[in-house]
């Protein structure tokens, strides 16, 4: 008997030959970080942003917007679910480091005839069964990391929601007062062309105006008319857009009740410091969320490696019991305690399989990984170079503007001054309504380019956001949010 130790100790060693543990893999972009952004001007790193960056406008309406896309957006709604399923998981790897501890009971009744006489029988036993694996090659751990690992991602994905669903929010809502403007517009342009339509008709029936300036007064008007019906059609497909956005069906309004919407649109804010690139990957949550997803599928595969090692398990019981035959009632106090060792001998490379598949997807993960960080810098940097030209675009189009407008007065006081003809007076008129327009597109696209930016460099403001929409979330465990 007490060789018994000394084999099992033999057998085991033999068995751990050749056993080699995981060697974490490393987690590093695809290439060096550049220094700086190709188009940034600043190179100084930005002030922390703990307030959204929508805040920046100052408007109510978009504040309120953006609090009740937060509260009540479905997608988000959904990321939450998944992350109070990571937290459940996460609490199922903890609870397999630890004890289990089971009660078990069991009652018989039985009836034996022998000889002409009848025997009844019957017990009763009442039991504490305990079980413990102890984690010889962090197997356990390992696995644990992993689900802790899972819900930090599960967090940070909620955050790169944030980031995209306020963004389209925001460019919505710009978009809906862009397109009422540009309905306000057509509104001034039909009033201003029936005018200038009435003055011809006024001379072409005092034979001072040939008919066809009237025919063409009249075209022009109707054109102008037209398209009202397209205008209101992109408002309303826009404000449906933004009511599923809100988590409202799309005959809800979206804007009324969320503050007074801006006749016109606001003046841009100044661009957001881009800073030093590196910054980008602590301030990024996709960034984040794929970094820690690389380390999660390789605590997975240190698992995997581990299950191919030796398992040694404890186990144990203590109860009590009580037996009655007929003849005599026994009560018995009974206990016992195993320690069970196994080693894979034979699972036809099944282990290793898995082994390898885990590092493969581990492989994976971090390729998507150093793909998600040369994505965000391709992000900043079309970004930096759309705020940039939008500027431009925007400053050329005022300047376009006021060259429009005083064409068309100097061709219209022309034309009732009898010194050109109604032709350069419908150039005129065409090209200032065109630019118009184009004006106030152009003043849109600054407030998308400078929101399109916010977006790209992320915020220090998602994770203050993420903890106070949490803390409102039921069933959330403090354990994890600390």
């Amino acid at each position: 008997m007490r060789s018994l130790p000394l084999c099992a100790a033999l057998l085991t060693t033999l068995l751990l030959t050749g056993c080699r543990l995981h060697a974490p893999v490393a987690i590093t972009p695809a290439a060096p970080l550049p220094e700086t952004f190709t188009h940034a001007i600043e190179t100084a790193p930005p002030p922390p942003t703990v307030a959204p960056w929508w805040l920046q406008f100052n408007d109510p309406g978009l504040t309120a917007l953006e609090e009740t896309l937060l509260a009540g957006n479905l997608e988000i709604r959904q990321a939450y679910a998944r992350l109070s399923q990571f937290e459940a998981v996460s609490r199922v790897a903890d609870s397999a480091l630890l004890p289990s501890l089971n009660l078990a009971g069991a009652a018989s009744r039985g009836r034996q005839e022998t000889n002409g006489t009848d025997l009844t029988t019957s017990g009763q036993s009442l039991s504490l069964a305990a079980s413990y694996e102890i984690d010889l090659w962090q197997k356990l751990r390992a696995n644990r990391q992993a689900a802790q690992l899972d819900f930090s991602a599960s967090r940070e994905e909620i955050k790169t929601l944030y980031l995209i669903l306020t963004s389209q929010a925001a460019d919505l809502y710009f978009l809906a007062i862009e397109q009422r403007a540009q309905l306000a517009l057509t509104d001034a342009i039909i009033d201003s062309l029936r005018t200038i339509r009435d003055q011809v008709e006024f001379r072409y029936r005092r034979g001072i105006a040939p008919s066809l300036d009237l025919y063409q007064a009249d075209q022009n008007l109707a054109a102008a008319k037209a398209r009202k019906p397209e205008q209101e059609t992109a408002l309303a497909i826009t404000e449906h857009g933004l009511a599923v956005l809100l988590g409202h069906y799309p005959d809800h309004d979206p804007i009324s009740g969320k503050g007074p919407l801006p006749a016109t649109l606001p003046a841009a804010p100044p661009a957001p410091p881009a800073g030093i690139p590196a910054a980008l990957l602590l301030q990024r949550p996709d960034v984040q969320g794929a970094f820690l997803r690389v380390q999660s599928s390789d605590a997975k595969t240190a698992a995997a490696v581990a299950d191919r090692f030796p398992a040694l398990n404890l186990s144990g019981a203590l109860g009590v019991g009580r037996t009655d035959s007929g003849l005599s009632v026994v009560h018995a106090t009974f206990w016992n305690l195993l320690i069970g060792l196994t080693q894979p001998i034979i699972d036809n490379g099944r282990r290793q399989a898995e082994a390898d598949r885990r590092a493969a997807i581990t492989a994976e993960a971090l390729a998507r990984y150093q793909q998600v960080v040369l994505q965000a810098f391709q992000e900043v940097e079309n970004s930096l170079v759309a705020n940039r030209a939008a500027e431009q675009q925007l400053a050329l189009k005022d300047t376009e503007l006021a060259a429009a407008a005083a064409t068309l007065r100097r061709a219209t006081d022309g034309y009732f001054q009898g010194l050109n003809n109604y032709l350069a007076v419908l150039v005129a008129q065409r090209q200032h309504h065109e630019v118009s327009r184009q004006q106030l597109s152009a003043r849109r696209q600054l407030l998308s380019a400078r929101i399109t930016l916010w977006r790209a460099l992320g915020g220090d403001w998602l994770e203050t956001s993420l903890a106070a929409n949490l803390s409102s979330q039921p069933n959330e465990d403090s354990h994890h949010e600390n």
